[in-house]
This record gives structure tokens, sequence and C-alpha cells, in this order.
């Protein structure tokens, strides 16, 4: 249940990504779906990491980050005028998020997901 919760707030990022996009006209790398698909796989590998060790979250962690620079150096090869990486640093910040709600981190993930997405309404 606080799982769901914290996925509006999530949600709530990427809906202000979208907003960014619609309003510029421009496509980025993420929206409402990326962000909430992004704290459910951080939950998931903080869930498992009781059973299976660290080694797995870490592993997933990498791997996203890993799909965030190849689509931020597809963005750059694309359009060559690249302003900044603000999208693909929250992308990177929200597993951690998500993670942090399995881990019972409840306030301290809302506070920063809330931070997270005023300041990258900036």
């Amino acid at each position: 249940m606080a799982f769901c919760c914290g996925d509006l707030n999530w949600s709530l990022i990427g809906l202000e990504r979208e907003f960014i996009q619609q309003r510029t006209g421009e496509p980025d790398f993420a929206g409402i779906r990326t962000f909430s698909l992004l704290a459910l796989a951080g939950g998931i590998a903080a869930y498992l990491t009781d059973r299976f060790g660290i080694l797995l979250f870490l592993a997933l962690y990498l791997g996203l980050a890993f799909l965030i620079w190849a689509s931020y150096l597809g963005d750059i090869y694309r359009n060559k005028n690249q302003e900044g990486i603000t999208t693909e640093v929250v992308a990177l910040f929200v597993p951690l998020l998500g993670a942090m709600i399995i881990w019972d981190e409840f306030v301290v993930a809302a506070a920063l997901g809330v931070v997270t997405g005023v300041d990258s309404c900036y």
C-alpha cells in the first residue's frame, strides 16, 4: 500500500516532465509512465535484496543507468544541441526513491520526491 502511495509521487514527477514537453513542443526522455516504472523497478529490486542480496539491486540500478545514458547519447546524436540533463538525473534518482519505500523510509522518500519534482521544474 505504501508503495502505491509513493508511486503517485513519482507519477507527479513524470507528469511535470510531460507538461514541460507539451509546453515546449520538444519530446524528452521520460514521462509519467517511465518514472512510475523506474520507481517500481527500484522497489522490486529492493524487495528482492532480502532474498538475493544487494548485488541484484546494484545490477538493476547499473542496468537502468546504462539505458538512461544510452538514451542521452542518442538525444545528443540526433539533436546536436542537447540543453541539459535534468530529466536523466531525476531518472537516476527515482529508482532509489522507490527502494526507500520498500526499506521503510516513507517520509524521507516522499519528501525527496516532492523536492525532486519541484526542483526539476526550473
